[in-house]
């Protein structure tokens, strides 16, 4: 099980919070929140997020039991209130009337000496938070992923939320090796970093998203063999100061990380999500819409955090399946910056300048008193390196490069088009036959596909796109990597082999000849929408 060592290198890094989101509808004795605490505990969660719904019978006390096992055990907890699920939405008297039995509690999570409060949706109802965070004095962080980063912050005139949750932790395409990627984080750190003041960015990471429950209108599968692993590696990256993990207990969903409670599948029954089997029982996590043939195929996918290279073997049946490749390793430098300014990274952290972006501390531990400074030193020829130039000219030459630095001004320096902390890309690669043309065309720009029957042959700065055109392409090919080369070649006009490759016109519109009327997407979430 590699959720714990995953975790305490998590917090090593970058000092995340980690948070998981948990689900109170389960009849849960005080015994089994103290086992689920201690499970979260040896994983370096930090807290649960109390997923609660509107109307919930076992409410009162679920809470009552989870935070007399939070108390015993020295774990926080916090409320999520659920605006989708169980009864519809809550009225701003049932939440202030939650928050005010709990808020004061000694297990009860707090930024600063705050109490943190989030929900799952409910932008209906956002106005009530204006009032419901100031009587509580609460750092209030909303899931309002249906409206994205830019119009949650507008809901209601803005000035609402502290914080932003996105639940968006999965790549929902349909894909041979799915990837999950960053665009929607980058919206969030975006719009949030540009408030002010600048407001931060609670990311989510979950390991897979399988439901079929007509009784809930669901029935989904999100491609996620290597969600985990990649999402934690994102996290890295991103560095943000909270994490949510989706989620301890949602059996519905698949996607939980804690153990399974026979007990606490109702879910599934009857009455509720009508499921033709059970499909969480038997099914221990503890190691991790599209054609079901191709979204569902048999395979065994694993990750390991490992010190060295090393070999893995998977017992299947009795049979033992070696790996003798990974799809990912690490970079095979030890240097923690990139774009080779290893000695630049290893002397500004040891006294805690870090830029983000450029370089990755490694090591935690009490600042070391630094030299007396001279004069800052001066970016040589890229401004991107004026900040580690200062810091590291400062106290002479000896950590002053001169490949990247000086210790006179030089200028109106003009950044490069590809920055020297960016990693490498793929700039031109090969094939055989009928795919060569295609291979080159799309290695060129960077777009390679995991398993697409080519080379890379030469790496470097991304080049910049050709405009895009209007060829829509087709969907001939056998092969999903192919295919994904073909959509990304005839974006670009290059719509090549034939027979491989065809560009396909739009279908006809069912209004043609009439025209097409906007309607916004929150209409969907409602019951009976006025669509007039």
């Amino acid at each position: 099980m590699l959720l714990p060592a995953l975790w305490g290198l998590l917090l090593c890094i970058s000092q995340a919070s980690v948070k998981a989101v948990l689900e109170t509808r389960h009849p849960t004795t005080v015994a089994t929140w103290k086992d689920d605490i201690r499970l979260a505990q040896e994983a370096h969660i930090d807290a649960f997020a109390l997923n609660i719904a509107s109307g919930e019978l076992v409410n009162t006390p679920q809470i009552a039991n989870a935070f007399m096992a939070a108390n015993t055990k020295g774990f926080k907890l916090f409320f999520s209130f659920d605006y989708a699920g169980g009864g519809g939405g809550w009225t701003k008297a049932a939440v202030k009337t939650v928050l005010d039995a709990y808020k004061g509690n000694a297990a009860y999570d707090k930024g600063g000496n705050k109490p943190l409060v989030s929900t799952l949706e409910g932008t209906a109802y956002a106005a009530d938070w204006l009032e419901l965070k100031m009587q509580a004095n609460a750092i209030f962080i909303p899931d309002w992923s249906s409206l994205g980063a830019q119009d949650a912050l507008a809901l209601s005139g803005g000035g609402i939320v502290d914080e932003l949750f996105s639940w968006e932790a999965w790549q929902n395409v349909d894909n041979d090796m799915p990837s999950i990627d960053t665009y929607v984080d980058a919206s969030y750190s975006r719009y949030l970093g540009q408030s002010i003041p600048p407001l931060a960015y609670t990311m989510s990471v979950s390991p897979w998203l399988y439901t079929n429950m007509p009784g809930y209108d669901k029935n989904w599968k999100w491609a996620s063999d290597t969600a985990w692993f990649e999402r934690w590696n994102q996290v890295l990256v991103q560095r943000p100061s909270c994490v949510q993990t989706i989620s301890w207990n949602d059996y519905g969903e698949s996607h939980y990380i804690g153990p399974v409670r026979d007990t606490a599948l109702g879910a599934f029954g009857s009455g509720q999500g009508r499921v033709s089997f059970i499909y969480a029982l038997g099914m221990p996590h503890g190691g991790s819409s599209t054609p079901t043939a191709r979204a569902c195929r048999d395979g065994v996918s694993f990750a390991a955090l490992l010190g060295s290279a090393a070999t893995a073997e998977v017992k299947i049946g009795g049979t033992v399946v070696q790996s003798s490749t990974w799809t990912w390793v690490p970079a095979t430098s030890p240097a923690p910056g990139k774009g080779n300014i290893k000695n630049l990274c290893e002397y500004t952290c040891q006294y805690d300048y870090r830029p983000e972006g450029a370089c990755m501390c490694t090591k935690l531990g009490p600042v070391p008193v630094a030299p007396s400074r001279g004069a800052p030193g001066y970016a040589r020829y890229d401004p991107n390196f004026s900040g580690l130039c200062a810091v590291a000219c400062s106290d002479g030459t000896t950590h002053c490069p001169t490949a990247y630095c000086d210790m006179v001004v030089h200028g109106d320096l003009q950044a490069p088009a590809v920055s020297a902390f960016t990693p490498s890309h793929c700039t031109a690669g090969t094939g055989t036959g009928d795919l060569k043309a295609l291979c080159e065309y799309g290695f060129k720009y960077g777009h390679c596909p995991i398993k697409a029957p080519c080379v890379c042959i030469e790496t470097g700065g991304l080049r910049t796109l050709p405009a895009a055109g209007t060829a829509y392409p087709g969907v001939v090919h056998g092969s999903l990597s192919i295919r994904l080369l073909c959509e990304f070649a005839c974006k670009y006009g290059y719509c090549k082999p034939d027979g491989v490759c065809n560009p396909l016109p739009p279908a006809p519109s069912p209004w043609a000849g009439g025209f097409w009327i906007y309607r916004a997407t929150q209409i969907f979430l409602q019951e009976a929408p006025d669509a007039i």
